[in-house]
């Protein structure tokens, strides 16, 4: 009896092992219905692509960015004064780790 008991257990658990897919799973987030997003200066001491890389570590698939960012180095540029290929770049690594929107771009002086 203990042994079919052990049986029916392993194949279940390799029938659901089979069956489950991680790229399927939803955040916890997601299963709330919630879009979280966290604002890049959350990552401040950070280059951009840092903050990507550690919002989309969170499983965050939202982010919110600063008024001012930090490309390469200590040196904060606006982000109406970014490049177009700055821009692209920043896009692209969006794309790349998963961030599938950004809610907002920071407070900034109008020219």
């Amino acid at each position: 009896m203990i042994k079919l008991r052990s049986l029916t257990a392993v194949t279940l658990l390799a029938c659901w092992a089979i069956t489950w897919n991680p790229a399927q799973a939803q955040a916890p987030a997601d299963q709330l219905g919630w879009q979280l997003a966290v604002h890049s200066y959350t990552f401040k001491n950070y280059s951009i692509y840092d903050a990507i890389d550690k919002t989309a570590g969170l499983g965050l698939k939202y982010m919110s960015i600063s008024g001012n960012v930090h490309l390469d180095g200590t040196n904060s540029i606006s982000t109406i004064a970014l490049s177009e290929k700055d821009q692209q770049t920043v896009k692209d690594k969006l794309k790349a780790d998963g961030i599938i929107k950004v809610v907002n771009m920071g407070v900034v002086q109008l020219p």
